[in-house]
């Protein structure tokens, strides 16, 4: 009787201690991301480090890719073979789609189980219902960017500009450009173009034109043969032809951070990226320029947050980081 009263309590002890053991052991996300090393990778770490030393039971593994439509078809993928990511920044362009096609967890649902609310209440109502589709969120707004003129001030001095007060209608950078070209010659712009069309939708917009027209039939049609868009990428074409731009594709960025152009058309998140990889000294921003006095026109980049773990212990755990990452 004693015996069997011991195998029992060793029995019970052991579940218990199993039951404690697993208990203890950190949960795993995945955190897929467009934030290479080039591009916010670093400062995505920081909010990794941050986020575990408050939360030593979640562990966040980032997975970065390095453009949009790659991240959604990996993504697609994955979830494919019934092994989703935890949490994914999906491109706003793609939002329309992950409704209608991805198994999405809707942010009012994650709500609803986990709370979180006196977080979200920082975000602007405006910016937090971007993601509403068919009367519930699709994912949770976090980056908002535009392009910006970035330039070196440096180079500036050298070609005889001043930095203090840089160009800002495409006139003015022309007519710069043309002072630099003469006094280093060296090309003033340098447009980062690679991948997608945003930097073409940039001067097309700030032109007073647009990618997309809507016909009186609700059918839409390609705007880039209208007046404003020919005027908008003449002028690159003209900037590149008399030597004032660079064509440098996808290496437009490394020109720029390496010195060898005076100012990058480039999105506000890529700031840290290039303070990372400059050669130079000190970064300066200017607006992005307009068209003689037509109001500047922006398209917005950015993402939005999209979970996808089926899991309710990882739901939970990448809902949590989640809020880290927005939180004030």
């Amino acid at each position: 009787m004693k015996l069997r009263l011991l195998l029992v309590l060793f029995g019970v002890l052991f579940v218990f201690s199993v039951g404690i053991g697993a208990a203890q052991q950190p949960i795993t996300i995945e955190y897929w991301n467009i934030n290479t090393s080039a591009f916010g990778g670093p400062q995505v770490d920081a909010l990794i480090a941050s986020f575990e030393a408050a939360n030593p039971d979640i562990n966040v593994e980032s997975r970065p890719k390095d453009r949009y439509d790659t991240l959604v078809q990996d993504a697609l993928t994955a979830i494919a073979g019934g092994n989703p990511p935890d949490v994914v920044q999906i491109g706003w362009p793609y939002l329309s789609y992950t409704s209608a096609a991805l198994p999405y967890v809707s942010i009012d649902s994650l709500i609803e189980m986990y709370g979180g609310e006196e977080i979200l209440a920082n975000i602007p109502q405006n910016i937090y219902d971007l993601t509403l589709v068919n009367g519930e969120h699709v994912g949770l707004a976090y980056s908002l960017s535009n392009a910006v003129a970035y330039y070196n001030p440096a180079l500036f001095e050298q070609a005889g500009l001043d930095p203090d007060n840089p160009p800002q209608t495409i006139q003015e950078w022309t007519e710069a450009a043309a002072i630099f070209k003469e006094a280093l010659d060296l090309p003033l712009i340098s447009i980062d173009y690679a991948g997608d069309n945003w930097a073409i939708e940039n001067l097309i917009a700030s032109n007073g034109g647009n990618l997309l027209i809507c016909e009186a039939d609700g059918t839409f049609a390609a705007g880039v043969d209208s007046p404003e868009a020919i005027e908008a990428l003449q002028t690159w074409a003209d900037w590149v032809a008399n030597g004032y731009a660079v064509n440098a594709l996808d290496q437009s960025r490394t020109v720029f951070w390496t010195g060898q152009a005076g100012a990058l058309f480039w999105s506000i998140a890529g700031r840290g990226a290039i303070n990372n990889n400059k050669t130079f000294d000190e970064l300066r921003a200017t607006t992005y320029p307009q068209f003689g006095d037509k109001p500047t026109r922006l398209p917005t980049g950015g993402n939005m947050l999209v979970f996808f773990a089926t899991d309710p212990a990882r739901q939970e755990a990448a809902w949590r980081f989640a809020l880290h990452l927005v939180s004030p």
